[in-house]
């Protein structure tokens, strides 16, 4: 363990003994379901992460109309949510301290909720600003001026957005997910299509790539997927990295670039179907109700050991017909052939 996360860890100790010492900023007898004024921040969360979070905004807005509803997120996620009717406000969040604590004082917000990822720094500073209530997720020792909610090892991490729901007395809520895609995107989708001749709903779009090597299909295992679904008379478009995917070996794949994510919606919104590894592109694919193939490995990082199956069944897409292939250390170990068959039994189905 490193000298600095000791220190780190030492740090928040002390922290928290004082705050559980004395009174504090948060009223633990606050009923989350008068607030008028709830706001949901998330650092941590990426693109997939912040898709998920558009089931939460919209069951929480349905149930209570009239509550003024913010999400502040990174800069690269914001165009996820800032088209999103049931959302009041959308901000980036401010980089530093001060910053972030007048942004939040001025808001006045009643309830904000740190979730799905707490980063205990960020979490101070939410305290600091002084909600009525603060909910977050449990990762270390609890302070009591915070409601937690509780991840589970063998849960999808959307489960603390159900959570969180029922904590403002909405049961049984809709799992689906959101996207409002504009004209714009639209466009920069359809031309595309049009550069390289392929039609609505006849396309494959095929993704390898996520943010940990368990889950990322190699430059060879993507080349034989592409070589045997081209063979079998399947048009391919490429999700990936240009200068990762650049020379001979890929010249008569299309490779899809963009400039932001929701561009890269709107053309999985045109295609037929998406073959992926276990990463946003699924949740994007899902809220736009595009069939797939999901290539899923058990482990997701390095030394880490094989989830329990129930992670996975814990998530299921709600709008999409689903085929899952799976792997327990890494999804290269999937075979292709498998991958191929899967793509053709279903893609058209």
């Amino acid at each position: 363990m490193s000298l600095k996360k000791n220190m780190l860890d030492a740090s928040w100790f002390l922290i928290k003994s004082l705050l559980n010492v004395f009174p504090g900023l948060t009223d633990p007898a606050y009923d989350v379901r008068q607030a008028q004024r709830v706001a949901i921040l998330s650092y941590g969360s990426k693109v997939g992460d912040s898709v998920i979070m558009t089931l939460f905004v919209r069951e929480l807005k349905k149930r209570y109309p009239k509550m003024y509803l913010a999400v502040g997120v990174q800069e690269n996620y914001k165009e996820i949510f800032e088209r999103n009717p049931y959302i009041d406000q959308t901000f980036v969040l401010p980089d530093k301290p001060k910053a972030l604590i007048s942004c939040l004082r001025k808001n006045n917000f009643d309830v904000i909720l740190d979730i799905p990822f707490s980063n205990r720094k960020n979490l101070l500073l939410y305290y600091f600003s002084a909600p009525k209530k603060l909910i977050s997720v449990q990762h270390a020792a609890a302070c009591r001026h915070i409601t937690y909610l509780q991840p589970a090892k063998d849960k999808h991490f959307s489960d603390v957005f159900v959570q969180a729901l029922d904590l403002f007395g909405i049961k049984e809520p809709d799992l689906s997910y959101d996207l409002f895609l504009n004209r714009a995107e639209a466009d920069y989708a359809e031309d595309f299509l049009r550069k390289h001749h392929l039609a609505d709903k006849n396309f494959v779009v095929f993704n390898p790539q996520a943010s940990t090597f368990p889950r990322t299909l190699n430059k060879e295992k993507t080349r034989q997927i592409l070589s045997a679904l081209q063979a079998a008379g399947i048009a391919v478009v490429l999700l990936a990295h240009q200068a990762d995917y650049a020379g001979p070996v890929f010249s008569h794949t299309p490779i899809f670039q963009s400039n932001c994510i929701m561009q890269t919606a709107a053309l999985i919104q045109r295609a037929a179907y998406v073959l992926s590894v276990d990463t946003g592109i699924v949740h994007i694919a899902d809220a736009l109700g595009i069939s797939m193939t999901v290539l899923y490995s058990d482990v997701c990082a390095k030394g880490e050991q094989p989830r329990a199956g129930s992670y996975i069944e814990v998530w299921r897409p709600k709008n999409s017909p689903f085929h899952m292939l799976r792997a327990t250390w890494n999804v290269n170990d999937i075979e292709v052939a498998d991958i191929v068959q899967s793509v053709k039994e279903h893609w058209k189905a």
